[in-house]
C-alpha cells in the first residue's frame, strides 16, 4: 500500500472514530442513568449483578477501541488531511468513506433501538455482527446490500412490533434469528465463486458466532447479571446448564 493509500484510509478512520466516539458517550450517557444497584421483594441486588453492567461495558470499550483508531488517524496523517479536505464539502458527501458512516451509523442504531430492547440478546448480537463484520471485512458493496437493507427492515419491525406487550417473544425470536440465517446463506451464494471472499465469510460467521457465545454465559451464568432479553437461545442455555448441573 502506497502512503497516499494510507493516509486516504487514515482519513476515514479520523472521521470514524469521531462518530463512534459521540455515539460511545451518548450510549455511555444513556447507561449511566440505570440503576446499579437495587431491591427486590427485600433482598439487595450489588452492582455486578445490575443490568447496567453489560453495555457499560460494551461503551466502554467502544470509547477505548474510538480513541485508538482516532489516535492512529492522527498518527499517520488522517488528521491533517480531513481538515485540509473540509473545504471539499460537495466531495465529501459524495464519497464512499461518508456512506459507509451512515451506514455504520445505522447499523448500530438498528441494534441499540430495534433488537436489543425486544428480542433473546445472543440472536441480537449474532444478527448485529453478521451486519457488522460481513461487509467490511470482504469490502465488497455487492455484499454490504443484502445485509444492510434487511437488517434494518428487520430491526424497524422488531421495533414497532415488540413495543406491543401481547407480541408472543419467542415468535419475534425465531423470525429475526430465521432473517439472519437467510441473510448469510445469500452472502455464502454470493461468495461460492471467490474462494477469498468465501473464506472471511466463514471467518466472519464464526465470529458472528462464537462472541456471543462466550459473552452471553460469561454474564449470564458466571457474573450472574441479567442480559436485556433473555428468549429462546438464552433459555435453551439455561436448561442446559441446569442439566449439567444436576449430573455434576
Amino acid at each position: 500500500m502506497t502512503d497516499p493509500q494510507l493516509t486516504k484510509k487514515r482519513r476515514a478512520d479520523f472521521f470514524t472514530s469521531i462518530l463512534l466516539l459521540v455515539l460511545s458517550v451518548a450510549m455511555l450517557a444513556e447507561t449511566l442513568t440505570f440503576p446499579m444497584a437495587d431491591s427486590y421483594g427485600g433482598v439487595s441486588n450489588v452492582w455486578y449483578v445490575s443490568p447496567a453492567l453489560f453495555p457499560l461495558l460494551v461503551s466502554g470499550l467502544l470509547i477505548v477501541m474510538a480513541l485508538m483508531l482516532m489516535v492512529r488517524a492522527i498518527r499517520d496523517g488522517g488528521m491533517a488531511e480531513a481538515i485540509k479536505g473540509l473545504p471539499k464539502t460537495g466531495q465529501f458527501l459524495a464519497s464512499e468513506n461518508l456512506h459507509r458512516l451512515v451506514v455504520l451509523i445505522g447499523i448500530i442504531a438498528a441494534f441499540v433501538y430495534g433488537l436489543v430492547p425486544n428480542i433473546d440478546f445472543w440472536i441480537a448480537a449474532f444478527a448485529f455482527l453478521t451486519v457488522l463484520i460481513t461487509p467490511f471485512y470482504i469490502d465488497d458493496s455487492r455484499i454490504l446490500r443484502p445485509l444492510f437493507g434487511p437488517f434494518i427492515i428487520v430491526s424497524i419491525i422488531v421495533f414497532a412490533v415488540g413495543r406491543d406487550p401481547q407480541t408472543n417473544g419467542a415468535i419475534l425470536d425465531g423470525f429475526v434469528l430465521a432473517a439472519a440465517i437467510i441473510q448469510n446463506l445469500i452472502v455464502a451464494l454470493m461468495s461460492r465463486n471467490n474462494a477469498l471472499y468465501f473464506k472471511k465469510w466463514r471467518i466472519s460467521m464464526l465470529s458472528a458466532v462464537v462472541t456471543p457465545l462466550v459473552l452471553v454465559p460469561s454474564f449470564k451464568f458466571g457474573l450472574l447479571v441479567p442480559l436485556p432479553v433473555e428468549g429462546i437461545v438464552i433459555d435453551a442455555m439455561a436448561n442446559v446448564a441446569r442439566v449439567i448441573g444436576q449430573l455434576g
